[in-house]
């Protein structure tokens, strides 16, 4: 069933025009998602997996948007620094960034954010320097430096371990003890 729609309108020379338009030959534009929301899905999404999503959980999540819209919303919310990018295995993964995460790393160059994320990671077991060179692929020379540094932020501190003499583990100043080692 097509119905008809008619009006009457005046040209600006005074021209009277009727017009009649079927409403079957109406199509209605699909207006794209808000970035906005999207991101906030993004986000959500991310806070509700704490230790990270993937693209594959991403696209579950919003089945009806297109992976270009997906795309954009993610690499705006990286570059703003709401997510942060990993890597694990062969998969990408993305993990929400909490603000005070981000301003404690503020201005640091990137070396330094990954040492801090790795001994961050490591909670309040503590990792070895050792452990820290193989996870960020960084020299020896290099982390020492990087580490030397965070200390006299005072972001991380090194704990002696007891039992085991010669170690010395690294952990941020947030967390106050190093389970199992002391």
């Amino acid at each position: 069933m097509v119905a008809e729609l008619g009006f009457q309108a005046t040209t600006s020379r005074g021209h009277e025009v009727n017009s009649n338009m079927a409403v079957a030959d109406v199509v209605i534009k699909q207006e794209a998602v808000d970035a906005v929301d999207l991101e906030a899905r993004v986000v959500q999404l991310c806070k509700e997996n704490p230790k990270g999503i993937t693209d594959q959980i991403i696209s579950q999540g919003m089945p009806n948007i297109p992976p270009q819209q997906r795309v954009t919303a993610i690499n705006r919310l990286l570059s703003m620094g709401r997510i942060e990018l990993l890597k694990s295995g062969t998969q990408l993964l993305y993990r929400y960034k909490d603000a005070q995460s981000t301003t404690k790393t503020k201005g640091f160059e990137l070396e330094e954010k990954v040492v801090y994320q790795i001994i961050e990671e490591a909670q309040n077991k503590g990792i070895w320097i050792r452990d820290i060179r193989f996870k960020s692929n960084l020299p020896m020379t290099q982390v020492n430096k990087i580490v030397k540094n965070l200390e006299s932020k005072k972001l991380i501190k090194a704990v002696k371990s007891v039992a085991l003499r010669e170690d010395i583990f690294l952990q941020t100043h947030s967390n106050n003890v190093i389970e199992n080692l002391l």
